[in-house]
């Protein structure tokens, strides 16, 4: 082999095993703490007893190998991610079973291929969820229905989700304690918008990119129900919503 080639071959070795590289937990929490102090963005949330409760990955906290640290904290809370690639979200799927005890997830993917129906199935094992955001979602056939299926979840973002159809809102309504649905910049078919005033528990809703303004006839039923229109963009403008920040 070439001299020149050689060198490419092992400096390709070698970033591919940089990629692999392995962290433990409390590897990755002593760093974020020592960014902590740098940059004062707050990261990661532990008990007294030093048990992480949550955690936000985010920059170059978002790789595959901080995911896999996680599965040694079961009793995790709240998670939150930055942007990720189809790769990183296929650790969140592996990551899912071992942190059965979250209330809290966000995450982001504008790869459609990163949202198959393993995640959303993974995602329905997770009872005690009460607040889950999935940005620039795609939805396989069925994956609604699993979501549904969450019993405590409280708090519904779908923020610039790809096309929702009428099939998969009905799918939603049979979710018990959904109280806040947020669509915001999401695509929503207008004819869409009555199937909105029979999800049993909803109060505030945000329906989606162009159709902020509608019939005032559908829009004084949404009233009548109990079903406030709002952006959620910031969740500070409702104070009564069930939405919390992902650190508390």
């Amino acid at each position: 082999m070439k001299p020149f080639l050689t060198a490419v071959f092992l400096a390709a070795a070698t970033f591919a095993f940089a990629e692999e590289k392995s962290i433990t937990l409390p590897e990755m929490i002593r760093d974020m703490k020592e960014m902590e102090q740098t940059d004062g963005v707050f990261r990661a949330k532990l008990s007294d007893s030093g048990t992480l409760q949550a955690i936000s990955l985010s920059g170059q906290f978002c790789r595959p190998e901080h995911l896999r640290a996680l599965a040694s904290a079961p009793s995790l809370q709240a998670l939150s991610t930055g942007c990720l690639p189809k790769t990183t979200v296929q650790e969140m799927v592996s990551l899912l079973p071992a942190v059965v005890h979250l209330q809290k997830l966000s995450f982001t993917s504008p790869d459609p291929q990163a949202w198959n129906l393993g995640l959303f199935k993974n995602l329905s094992g997770l009872r005690d969820l009460r607040q889950l955001r999935l940005g620039y979602a795609s939805f396989p056939v069925g994956s609604l229905r699993l979501l549904a299926d969450l019993p405590n979840l409280e708090v519904l973002e779908l923020p610039s989700a790809q096309q929702i159809s009428a099939q998969e809102l009905r799918e939603l309504q049979r979710c018990p304690k959904l109280t806040e649905l947020n669509l915001h910049g999401a695509a929503v078919d207008r004819t869409c918008l009555p199937l909105f005033l029979t999800f049993p528990s909803l109060k505030y809703l945000d329906p989606g990119r162009n159709n902020t303004r509608f019939g005032w006839i559908l829009g004084a039923a949404l009233k009548a129900k109990g079903i406030t229109l709002c952006q959620l963009v910031d969740h500070r403008t409702v104070p009564t919503s069930p939405w919390h920040p992902w650190m508390e």
